[in-house]
Protein backbone atom coordinates (compact mmCIF):
# COMPACT_ATOMS: atom_id res chain seq x y z
CA UNK A 1 0.00 0.00 0.00
CA UNK A 2 2.35 2.54 0.47
CA UNK A 3 4.72 2.04 -2.16
CA UNK A 4 1.05 2.39 -4.77
CA UNK A 5 1.08 5.61 -2.27
CA UNK A 6 4.33 6.99 -2.84
CA UNK A 7 4.11 6.15 -6.77
CA UNK A 8 0.19 7.79 -7.19
CA UNK A 9 2.07 10.87 -5.35
CA UNK A 10 4.72 11.16 -7.75
CA UNK A 11 3.00 10.41 -10.85
CA UNK A 12 2.31 13.34 -13.15
CA UNK A 13 -1.17 14.85 -13.07
CA UNK A 14 -3.75 13.85 -15.54
CA UNK A 15 -4.56 16.90 -17.05
CA UNK A 16 -8.44 16.80 -19.00
CA UNK A 17 -8.41 16.22 -23.17
CA UNK A 18 -9.37 19.68 -24.13
CA UNK A 19 -6.27 21.59 -22.23
CA UNK A 20 -4.66 18.95 -23.51
CA UNK A 21 -5.63 19.93 -27.25
CA UNK A 22 -4.99 23.52 -26.60
CA UNK A 23 -1.72 23.61 -25.42
CA UNK A 24 -1.14 21.26 -28.24
CA UNK A 25 -3.16 23.44 -30.76
CA UNK A 26 -0.51 25.97 -29.89
CA UNK A 27 2.64 23.96 -31.42
CA UNK A 28 3.69 24.31 -35.24
CA UNK A 29 1.89 21.89 -37.57
CA UNK A 30 5.75 20.53 -38.76
CA UNK A 31 6.39 19.68 -34.90
CA UNK A 32 3.18 18.12 -34.06
CA UNK A 33 3.29 15.52 -37.36
CA UNK A 34 6.79 14.72 -36.72
CA UNK A 35 6.64 14.47 -32.85
CA UNK A 36 2.90 14.89 -31.59
CA UNK A 37 0.38 12.75 -33.97
CA UNK A 38 2.07 9.49 -33.82
CA UNK A 39 1.84 9.29 -29.72
CA UNK A 40 -1.61 7.40 -29.52
CA UNK A 41 -4.62 7.30 -31.32
CA UNK A 42 -6.70 10.12 -29.78
CA UNK A 43 -4.42 12.80 -30.32
CA UNK A 44 -4.38 11.73 -34.16
CA UNK A 45 -8.28 11.63 -34.07
CA UNK A 46 -8.27 15.24 -32.46
CA UNK A 47 -5.47 16.57 -34.40
CA UNK A 48 -7.59 15.61 -37.31
CA UNK A 49 -10.51 17.64 -36.81
CA UNK A 50 -11.69 20.76 -38.85
CA UNK A 51 -11.44 23.04 -35.60
CA UNK A 52 -8.14 21.38 -34.50
CA UNK A 53 -6.76 22.09 -38.28
CA UNK A 54 -8.36 25.66 -38.40
CA UNK A 55 -7.59 26.91 -35.19
CA UNK A 56 -3.59 25.68 -35.27
CA UNK A 57 -3.42 27.51 -39.23
CA UNK A 58 -4.75 30.70 -37.29
CA UNK A 59 -1.60 30.75 -35.29
CA UNK A 60 1.12 29.18 -37.35
CA UNK A 61 3.94 31.58 -38.39
CA UNK A 62 4.25 32.67 -42.11
CA UNK A 63 7.59 31.54 -43.80
CA UNK A 64 9.28 33.33 -46.94
CA UNK A 65 10.00 29.98 -49.38
CA UNK A 66 12.98 30.67 -51.66
CA UNK A 67 12.89 28.66 -54.73
CA UNK A 68 16.50 28.42 -56.28
CA UNK A 69 16.60 26.66 -59.94
CA UNK A 70 19.02 23.67 -60.57
CA UNK A 71 21.71 24.85 -62.82
CA UNK A 72 21.32 22.10 -65.29
CA UNK A 73 17.76 22.02 -65.26
CA UNK A 74 15.99 25.83 -64.56
CA UNK A 75 12.49 23.82 -64.75
CA UNK A 76 13.26 22.19 -61.40
CA UNK A 77 13.83 24.09 -57.87
CA UNK A 78 15.67 23.62 -54.56
CA UNK A 79 13.56 25.56 -51.59
CA UNK A 80 14.45 26.51 -48.35
CA UNK A 81 12.16 28.54 -45.75
CA UNK A 82 12.82 31.62 -44.04
CA UNK A 83 11.21 32.79 -41.37
CA UNK A 84 10.79 36.56 -40.41
CA UNK A 85 13.15 37.53 -37.01
CA UNK A 86 10.29 38.73 -34.80
CA UNK A 87 12.12 41.79 -33.50
CA UNK A 88 15.06 42.40 -35.81
CA UNK A 89 14.85 42.96 -39.61
CA UNK A 90 16.05 39.87 -40.74
CA UNK A 91 15.50 35.99 -41.24
CA UNK A 92 16.25 32.86 -39.36
CA UNK A 93 16.81 29.72 -42.10
CA UNK A 94 14.51 27.45 -40.35
CA UNK A 95 14.54 24.17 -42.20
CA UNK A 96 15.46 22.79 -45.54
CA UNK A 97 11.81 22.97 -46.64
CA UNK A 98 11.54 20.50 -49.45
CA UNK A 99 11.01 17.09 -48.09
CA UNK A 100 11.98 13.77 -49.94
CA UNK A 101 9.45 13.39 -52.89
CA UNK A 102 6.34 11.02 -51.80
CA UNK A 103 6.95 7.80 -53.54
CA UNK A 104 3.64 8.31 -55.60
CA UNK A 105 5.77 11.00 -57.28
CA UNK A 106 8.04 8.72 -58.70
CA UNK A 107 6.32 6.98 -60.97
CA UNK A 108 5.92 10.63 -62.35
CA UNK A 109 9.94 11.63 -62.32
CA UNK A 110 10.72 8.03 -63.71
CA UNK A 111 13.32 7.98 -60.92
CA UNK A 112 14.34 4.78 -58.60
CA UNK A 113 12.45 4.89 -55.55
CA UNK A 114 15.90 4.36 -53.59
CA UNK A 115 18.32 6.38 -56.11
CA UNK A 116 20.94 7.71 -53.66
CA UNK A 117 22.66 10.66 -55.75
CA UNK A 118 18.41 12.01 -55.92
CA UNK A 119 18.63 16.09 -54.69
CA UNK A 120 15.24 16.69 -53.48
CA UNK A 121 13.33 18.78 -55.69
CA UNK A 122 10.22 20.18 -56.68
CA UNK A 123 8.77 22.09 -59.53
CA UNK A 124 7.92 25.96 -59.77
CA UNK A 125 5.51 27.06 -57.20
CA UNK A 126 2.95 28.73 -58.48
CA UNK A 127 1.01 29.43 -55.16
CA UNK A 128 0.22 28.74 -51.63
CA UNK A 129 -3.26 28.68 -49.96
CA UNK A 130 -3.96 27.18 -46.94
CA UNK A 131 -0.75 25.28 -46.53
CA UNK A 132 -1.52 23.77 -49.61
CA UNK A 133 1.04 24.37 -52.66
CA UNK A 134 0.32 24.31 -56.42
CA UNK A 135 3.32 23.54 -58.06
CA UNK A 136 3.41 23.33 -62.06
CA UNK A 137 5.99 21.24 -63.89
CA UNK A 138 7.51 21.92 -67.14
CA UNK A 139 7.95 18.34 -68.11
CA UNK A 140 7.14 17.09 -71.45
CA UNK A 141 3.97 16.28 -70.45
CA UNK A 142 3.93 19.77 -68.26
CA UNK A 143 1.36 19.08 -65.38
CA UNK A 144 -0.07 20.70 -62.07
CA UNK A 145 -0.49 19.34 -58.76
CA UNK A 146 -1.79 20.09 -55.56
CA UNK A 147 0.36 19.08 -52.12
CA UNK A 148 0.77 19.70 -48.64
CA UNK A 149 3.99 18.39 -47.42
CA UNK A 150 3.05 17.81 -44.02
CA UNK A 151 0.47 15.76 -44.19
CA UNK A 152 1.46 14.35 -47.55
CA UNK A 153 -1.34 14.68 -49.36
CA UNK A 154 -1.04 15.08 -53.29
CA UNK A 155 -3.98 15.98 -55.86
CA UNK A 156 -2.65 15.79 -59.51
CA UNK A 157 -4.61 17.53 -61.79
CA UNK A 158 -5.88 16.28 -65.15
CA UNK A 159 -3.85 17.68 -68.15
CA UNK A 160 -5.48 21.29 -68.42
CA UNK A 161 -7.81 21.86 -72.23
CA UNK A 162 -4.98 24.22 -73.66
CA UNK A 163 -2.63 21.29 -73.09
CA UNK A 164 -0.32 23.68 -71.67
CA UNK A 165 3.72 22.92 -71.12
CA UNK A 166 3.69 24.96 -68.24
CA UNK A 167 6.45 27.16 -69.09
CA UNK A 168 5.11 30.70 -69.48
CA UNK A 169 1.45 30.61 -67.79
CA UNK A 170 -0.02 31.72 -64.45
CA UNK A 171 -2.23 29.88 -62.35
CA UNK A 172 -3.29 29.78 -58.53
CA UNK A 173 -5.10 27.96 -55.97
CA UNK A 174 -8.54 29.61 -54.86
CA UNK A 175 -11.77 29.17 -52.57
CA UNK A 176 -15.06 30.19 -53.54
CA UNK A 177 -17.05 30.50 -50.03
CA UNK A 178 -20.86 30.31 -52.11
CA UNK A 179 -19.90 26.53 -53.00
CA UNK A 180 -17.54 26.08 -50.58
CA UNK A 181 -15.08 24.91 -53.38
CA UNK A 182 -11.31 24.83 -54.34
CA UNK A 183 -10.86 25.97 -57.78
CA UNK A 184 -7.37 26.00 -59.51
CA UNK A 185 -7.48 28.87 -62.09
CA UNK A 186 -5.30 29.15 -64.98
CA UNK A 187 -4.28 31.29 -67.94
CA UNK A 188 -1.48 30.43 -70.90
CA UNK A 189 -3.28 32.43 -73.89
CA UNK A 190 -5.41 35.48 -73.68
CA UNK A 191 -7.26 34.13 -76.57
CA UNK A 192 -7.43 30.84 -75.80
CA UNK A 193 -9.31 31.29 -72.72
CA UNK A 194 -9.06 30.97 -68.87
CA UNK A 195 -9.51 27.29 -67.54
CA UNK A 196 -10.81 26.31 -64.22
CA UNK A 197 -10.40 23.23 -62.30
CA UNK A 198 -12.70 23.03 -59.68
CA UNK A 199 -11.62 19.85 -57.16
CA UNK A 200 -15.64 19.00 -56.16
CA UNK A 201 -16.45 18.23 -60.14
CA UNK A 202 -12.38 16.73 -60.85
CA UNK A 203 -13.16 18.68 -63.90
CA UNK A 204 -11.76 21.36 -66.14
CA UNK A 205 -14.06 23.88 -67.76
CA UNK A 206 -13.07 26.77 -70.54
CA UNK A 207 -13.88 30.56 -69.98
CA UNK A 208 -13.71 33.49 -72.63
CA UNK A 209 -10.54 35.14 -72.28
CA UNK A 210 -9.66 39.11 -71.33
CA UNK A 211 -8.30 39.76 -74.94
CA UNK A 212 -9.89 37.55 -77.40
CA UNK A 213 -8.41 36.18 -80.55
CA UNK A 214 -10.30 38.36 -82.59
CA UNK A 215 -9.37 41.66 -80.55
CA UNK A 216 -7.16 44.40 -82.13
CA UNK A 217 -3.95 44.13 -80.81
CA UNK A 218 -3.57 47.85 -80.73
CA UNK A 219 -6.70 47.06 -77.73
CA UNK A 220 -4.16 45.05 -76.09
CA UNK A 221 -1.92 46.94 -73.48
CA UNK A 222 0.95 44.29 -74.17
CA UNK A 223 2.80 42.98 -77.06
CA UNK A 224 0.97 40.02 -77.61
CA UNK A 225 3.09 37.57 -79.24
CA UNK A 226 6.31 38.09 -76.41
CA UNK A 227 3.84 38.45 -73.61
CA UNK A 228 3.89 35.59 -70.88
CA UNK A 229 1.06 35.67 -68.36
CA UNK A 230 2.57 35.20 -64.73
CA UNK A 231 0.61 34.20 -61.36
CA UNK A 232 -1.73 36.06 -59.94
CA UNK A 233 -1.45 37.77 -56.76
CA UNK A 234 -4.00 36.42 -54.16
CA UNK A 235 -6.09 38.19 -51.82
CA UNK A 236 -8.17 36.34 -49.25
CA UNK A 237 -7.75 33.03 -51.20
CA UNK A 238 -10.68 34.61 -53.34
CA UNK A 239 -9.42 37.26 -55.26
CA UNK A 240 -6.82 37.32 -58.43
CA UNK A 241 -5.43 40.05 -60.00
CA UNK A 242 -2.91 39.42 -63.19
CA UNK A 243 -0.31 42.30 -64.56
CA UNK A 244 -1.10 42.76 -68.26
CA UNK A 245 1.83 45.70 -68.69
CA UNK A 246 -0.61 48.13 -68.68
CA UNK A 247 0.06 51.66 -67.75
CA UNK A 248 -4.26 51.77 -66.88
CA UNK A 249 -5.39 48.17 -65.56
CA UNK A 250 -4.93 45.32 -64.26
CA UNK A 251 -7.20 42.36 -64.67
CA UNK A 252 -9.03 40.95 -61.84
CA UNK A 253 -11.30 37.97 -60.83
CA UNK A 254 -13.57 36.32 -58.79
CA UNK A 255 -13.40 33.12 -58.17
CA UNK A 256 -16.80 32.76 -56.91
CA UNK A 257 -18.62 34.74 -60.08
CA UNK A 258 -15.52 33.46 -62.67
CA UNK A 259 -15.74 36.42 -64.27
CA UNK A 260 -12.86 38.40 -65.45
CA UNK A 261 -12.65 42.40 -65.11
CA UNK A 262 -10.25 45.20 -65.58
CA UNK A 263 -9.09 46.90 -62.37
CA UNK A 264 -7.95 50.66 -62.82
CA UNK A 265 -4.78 51.29 -61.52
CA UNK A 266 -4.13 54.46 -59.08
CA UNK A 267 -4.68 57.51 -60.43
CA UNK A 268 -6.41 55.67 -63.12
CA UNK A 269 -2.49 55.20 -64.23
CA UNK A 270 -2.09 59.22 -64.85
CA UNK A 271 2.19 59.33 -64.66
CA UNK A 272 2.93 55.38 -64.44
CA UNK A 273 5.28 53.95 -66.40
CA UNK A 274 4.36 50.02 -66.68
CA UNK A 275 7.49 48.98 -65.72
CA UNK A 276 7.37 50.46 -62.68
CA UNK A 277 5.10 49.25 -60.43
CA UNK A 278 4.40 46.07 -58.53
CA UNK A 279 1.02 44.37 -57.13
CA UNK A 280 1.85 42.30 -54.14
CA UNK A 281 -0.39 41.00 -51.24
CA UNK A 282 0.08 43.57 -48.02
CA UNK A 283 -1.41 42.04 -45.02
CA UNK A 284 -4.44 40.99 -47.32
CA UNK A 285 -5.01 43.51 -49.32
CA UNK A 286 -4.09 44.07 -53.34
CA UNK A 287 -1.29 46.80 -52.96
CA UNK A 288 0.36 48.32 -56.06
CA UNK A 289 4.07 49.35 -55.03
CA UNK A 290 5.00 52.30 -57.26
CA UNK A 291 8.41 53.46 -58.31
CA UNK A 292 7.77 56.85 -58.83
CA UNK A 293 11.39 58.42 -58.85
CA UNK A 294 14.94 58.09 -57.54
CA UNK A 295 14.21 59.28 -54.58
CA UNK A 296 10.29 58.14 -53.73
CA UNK A 297 8.21 54.74 -53.70
CA UNK A 298 4.22 54.61 -53.17
CA UNK A 299 2.31 52.45 -51.72
CA UNK A 300 -1.12 51.97 -52.67
CA UNK A 301 -3.93 49.85 -51.14
CA UNK A 302 -6.94 48.49 -52.84
CA UNK A 303 -10.28 49.29 -51.30
CA UNK A 304 -11.58 46.58 -52.38
CA UNK A 305 -12.79 44.46 -55.28
CA UNK A 306 -14.33 46.26 -57.83
CA UNK A 307 -14.61 49.39 -55.94
CA UNK A 308 -12.12 50.96 -58.73
CA UNK A 309 -10.79 53.06 -55.60
CA UNK A 310 -7.19 53.39 -53.87
CA UNK A 311 -5.32 55.06 -51.18
CA UNK A 312 -2.18 56.01 -50.88
CA UNK A 313 -1.09 54.33 -47.63
CA UNK A 314 2.71 55.11 -46.98
CA UNK A 315 5.70 56.43 -49.24
CA UNK A 316 8.93 55.69 -49.13
CA UNK A 317 11.14 59.19 -49.16
CA UNK A 318 14.93 58.96 -49.70
CA UNK A 319 15.51 61.69 -46.98
CA UNK A 320 13.44 60.25 -44.57
CA UNK A 321 14.30 56.54 -44.52
CA UNK A 322 17.18 55.13 -41.90
CA UNK A 323 19.71 53.09 -43.56
CA UNK A 324 21.18 50.07 -41.96
CA UNK A 325 23.69 48.10 -43.10
CA UNK A 326 24.29 49.59 -46.59
CA UNK A 327 27.51 49.37 -49.15
CA UNK A 328 25.56 51.98 -51.13
CA UNK A 329 22.46 53.37 -50.91
CA UNK A 330 19.82 52.27 -53.06
CA UNK A 331 18.35 54.33 -56.10
CA UNK A 332 14.45 54.21 -55.31
CA UNK A 333 13.67 53.51 -59.30
CA UNK A 334 15.30 50.48 -59.18
CA UNK A 335 14.11 48.97 -56.30
CA UNK A 336 11.55 45.88 -56.87
CA UNK A 337 8.79 44.83 -54.51
CA UNK A 338 8.79 40.71 -53.71
CA UNK A 339 6.95 40.43 -51.13
CA UNK A 340 4.88 42.12 -47.65
CA UNK A 341 6.12 40.25 -44.48
CA UNK A 342 4.73 41.25 -41.09
CA UNK A 343 1.23 41.11 -41.85
CA UNK A 344 2.47 44.10 -44.24
CA UNK A 345 4.33 45.88 -42.08
CA UNK A 346 7.75 44.88 -43.56
CA UNK A 347 8.57 44.92 -47.54
CA UNK A 348 11.24 43.22 -49.11
CA UNK A 349 12.99 44.67 -52.54
CA UNK A 350 15.61 44.02 -54.53
CA UNK A 351 17.75 45.38 -56.68
CA UNK A 352 17.21 45.92 -60.54
CA UNK A 353 20.41 43.95 -61.78
CA UNK A 354 21.63 41.06 -62.03
CA UNK A 355 24.27 40.66 -59.29
CA UNK A 356 20.69 41.92 -57.18
CA UNK A 357 20.92 43.20 -52.77
CA UNK A 358 18.07 42.17 -50.32
CA UNK A 359 16.38 44.76 -48.83
CA UNK A 360 13.94 45.26 -45.93
CA UNK A 361 11.85 48.00 -45.57
CA UNK A 362 9.83 48.28 -42.32
CA UNK A 363 7.14 51.15 -42.84
CA UNK A 364 6.54 51.91 -38.71
CA UNK A 365 10.32 52.54 -38.43
CA UNK A 366 11.25 53.92 -41.89
CA UNK A 367 14.10 51.56 -41.49
CA UNK A 368 15.98 49.78 -44.43
CA UNK A 369 18.48 46.95 -44.18
CA UNK A 370 20.42 45.63 -46.58
CA UNK A 371 20.68 41.98 -46.27
CA UNK A 372 23.86 39.76 -46.68
CA UNK A 373 21.68 37.59 -48.91
CA UNK A 374 22.57 38.33 -52.57
CA UNK A 375 19.93 37.26 -55.08
CA UNK A 376 20.35 34.59 -57.74
CA UNK A 377 19.07 34.61 -61.45
CA UNK A 378 15.33 32.74 -61.94
CA UNK A 379 15.25 32.82 -57.94
CA UNK A 380 11.71 32.73 -56.70
CA UNK A 381 9.86 34.12 -53.72
CA UNK A 382 6.40 32.60 -52.05
CA UNK A 383 4.84 33.58 -49.28
CA UNK A 384 3.53 30.09 -47.02
CA UNK A 385 1.89 29.10 -44.07
CA UNK A 386 1.81 25.25 -42.78
CA UNK A 387 -1.22 23.64 -41.80
CA UNK A 388 -2.33 19.81 -41.22
CA UNK A 389 -4.80 20.49 -44.20
CA UNK A 390 -4.95 16.72 -45.75
CA UNK A 391 -6.79 17.28 -48.97
CA UNK A 392 -8.36 13.54 -49.47
CA UNK A 393 -10.41 15.05 -46.03
CA UNK A 394 -13.36 17.56 -45.80
CA UNK A 395 -10.85 19.80 -43.59
CA UNK A 396 -10.66 22.05 -46.59
CA UNK A 397 -12.44 25.05 -45.30
CA UNK A 398 -9.71 27.10 -43.41
CA UNK A 399 -10.90 30.20 -45.01
CA UNK A 400 -10.65 33.74 -43.39
CA UNK A 401 -14.40 34.91 -44.55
Amino acid sequence: MGKEKESSSNSAPQLPDHLVMEVLNRVPAALLVKNFRIICKSWLHHMSTADFIMRNFFRSKQELLIQDPVTDDPSRFTTKSLEMDEKELGFNINYDYTPPTPLSMFHYFCIPKHWSGFRPTTGRISCSYNGVLLINTALEDGWLYLINFLTKSIVILPRCPSNCPHEACGSALGFDPRTKQYKVVHIYAAGFGVEIFSLADNAWKVLPGPFPEDCQLDARPHHAPKFCWDDPVLIDGRYMHWYVESDRFLISMDVSDEQLVRTDLPNYGIGMDKDAYVLLDLGGQLSCIVNVSDTRIDVWISKGFRKQEWIKKHSILDEEVNYINLKAQPSMSKLIALAALRNGQVIMFKQKQEKAFVYLYEIKSRQMKQLKMPMKNGQRFVLHRNSLMSLKTDHLILNRT
